[in-house]
């Protein structure tokens, strides 16, 4: 299919119907009845005259197409400029362990990498998936670490979730605030070397806790994060069961442990939301909330490859000229002197 970088110069085609007129207009009218009761050098030289004129208005005709820019796409891929900037935090202290179903085969990290794999990828029914975005993943315990720098290869992302793992106890605790503040930091020295604005840069922090680690306050680093345009979804994912002394399984509340007045504050500072999950169900409900709020309407796809039709518009064009130069101070001088 072929489409044009500038249409509006079609606009320039209305003039030719002017020029013709007004070209029309000053020559004199023939006072031969036809072209069969002419002398033969003055046929000839009429019929040298409509060529002249018809290659040139057909010379300005292609010069006007070349204007407007013809072109044939000849590839085409995604274009994740339109996409997030999108920085996924997970908490993984020991407290993620806890378990979700009283069977106890599943904990609380075991349902939130489920949830975000569907979120990254698609479940095919409740999430579409993050097809423009590019996607980091953060993962915090008593130290914050980067496990996947913002990509567009989710596939990369969800292979490094899948390995996330419990804080072995010499490295348990909750630095949310050093987790917060070394997001930031990715999701701004990725912007200056990509040179986009921080439109579209949203940070999703999950914890089951409160900030007990670390060097950084959770609302410092907030205030950070909304000094640089970036907005941050919060949420307290609790809830599900434990055993207590007497080998009772007991249902733990959504929200014990978790710092809601904390996760709350820092949604509200950088024009967020927070939110609080108990189960499978309302974890993916979250994130079907936030992939609804957060989302690029359409996908669009950027061209790998063009073929351009300016060039040959031009020579063809020119080479009309060429032809009327031609018809113009050869071929006419050659009949007015045999006549």
């Amino acid at each position: 299919m072929i489409r044009f970088e500038n249409p509006l110069y079609f606009i320039l085609i209305l003039v030719l119907p002017l020029l013709i007129f007004l070209q029309r207009k000053s020559k004199p009218a023939l006072i031969y009845p036809s072209l069969s009761s002419l002398p033969p050098g003055k046929s000839l030289r009429i019929r040298l005259f409509f060529l002249r004129d018809l290659f040139f208005y057909l010379a300005v005709f292609l010069m006007i197409i070349a204007l407007a820019g013809p072109f044939r796409i000849l590839g085409e891929e995604k274009d994740y400029s339109r996409g997030y900037l999108l920085q996924l935090v997970v908490d993984r202290s020991g407290s993620m362990g806890s378990f979700m179903d009283k069977n106890a085969e599943t904990n609380r990290l075991d349902v939130v990498k489920k949830v975000l794999h569907d979120f990254i990828q698609g479940d095919g029914s409740v999430l579409e998936g993050r097809g423009n975005d590019r996607i980091g993943l953060i993962s915090f315990a008593l130290y914050a670490d980067t496990m996947a720098p913002l990509t567009v290869s989710h596939d990369i992302v969800t292979q490094l979730l899948s390995t996330l793992s419990l804080a072995r106890e010499d490295e348990d605790g909750t630095s949310m605030g050093d987790a917060l503040a070394l997001a930031v930091a990715r999701m701004t020295a990725y912007q200056q070397k990509a040179g986009i604005d921080s439109s579209g840069s949203v940070i999703i922090l999950l914890t089951d806790g409160q900030n007990n680690s670390g060097t950084a306050d959770p609302l410092e680093a907030a205030e950070l994060a909304s000094s640089y345009g970036i907005k941050v979804y919060t949420i307290g994912f609790g809830g599900g069961y434990y055993q207590n002394a007497f080998g009772l399984i007991r249902e733990i509340p959504p929200e014990y442990g978790i710092d809601e007045d904390t996760l709350t504050a820092i949604a509200e500072t950088t024009g967020g939301v927070y939110f609080n999950a108990g189960n499978e169900k309302s974890l993916l409900a979250v994130y079907k909330e936030i992939d609804r709020l957060e989302k690029v309407d359409t996908e669009e796809l950027r061209s790998t490859d063009k073929e351009l039709y300016f060039p040959f518009l031009l020579k063809a064009a020119l080479a009309l000229i060429l032809i009327t130069g031609l018809i113009r101070y050869i071929f006419l001088n050659v009949v007015e002197g045999d006549v």
